[in-house]
């Protein structure tokens, strides 16, 4: 597409340069230049753009050029806030372009200073709206170019942010697993701690118990003693020494 603008416009500029020495070229070769810029004009980019409607009837797109026979005739033009494809764009501008060019040749046979005039200035506007489309593109370039650094230095933070999220991931993991294995070293310490209580019950039973059944034996023995007229006291004595004090007499039951 951008070959065929590029072909065409070339052509349009020697046309141009055609224009400038007229006064020297002959009437019939005028003419045939003038013929030969009609059937390029007719070389419309039907087939580039399938989905253009060349019928298009909205005001804000169309716009009528000069010429006696021109009134009821139309050409496509935009609204620099469409959205439509810049080379569409650029494609209507240059028909608008040779329309226009072609209209200022029309003016010259036969020659009217005016109708010349107001074709120049078409031209001219065309042109202008060729300016403006080439700054709008430089603009669009530039503002692409920093999406794109913007994009890149996203995409850079991110990788970043997700490598440290892998770090993180990994030594959550690692906590985890020390996590599981505290849990698991507490759940056998209350198993132990469990086993220790009921030791600890036991022993305590089997103290009373033999506690109770010692008492239960000493009880009828120091009663024989008694009767027998033994000293409990030296007999006492002589079991556990005589460095222990006994708070009570009957203690040393």
């Amino acid at each position: 597409a951008a070959t065929s603008v590029q072909k065409q416009t070339g052509f349009i500029l020697g046309l141009m340069e055609n224009a400038v020495v007229k006064s020297t070229i002959p009437s019939s070769n005028l003419s045939e230049i003038i013929s030969r810029f009609a059937k390029v004009c007719k070389f419309r980019s039907v087939g580039v753009f399938p989905d253009q409607n060349p019928n298009s009837n909205n005001p804000c797109d169309q716009v009528e050029i000069l010429g006696d026979e021109a009134k009821s005739k139309k050409i496509r033009n935009f609204r620099w806030d469409d959205d439509d494809d810049e080379i569409s764009k650029l494609f209507d501008i240059v028909s608008a372009l040779k329309l226009a060019y072609l209209e200022f040749q029309r003016a010259h046979l036969p020659y009217d200073p005016d109708k010349i005039i107001e074709a120049d200035n078409l031209v001219v506007s065309h042109l202008e709206d060729l300016r403006k489309l080439k700054r709008l593109l430089f603009k669009t370039k530039q503002a692409r170019n920093e999406l794109n650094a913007d994009a890149a230095a996203s995409s850079s933070r991110l990788n970043r942010l997700r490598d440290e999220i892998e770090v993180k991931e990994k030594h959550l993991e690692k906590l985890k697993a020390q996590v599981r294995s505290k849990e698991s070293e507490i759940h056998s310490l209350k198993e132990k701690l469990d086993c220790l209580v009921v030791s600890v019950s036991s022993f305590e039973f089997a103290f009373r118990a033999a506690s109770n059944s010692i008492h239960d034996f000493a009880k009828p023995l120091i009663t024989l003693m008694k009767a027998t007229e033994w000293n409990l006291e030296k007999a006492v004595d002589s079991i556990v020494g005589g460095n222990v004090t006994f708070v009570k007499n009957s203690d040393k039951k």
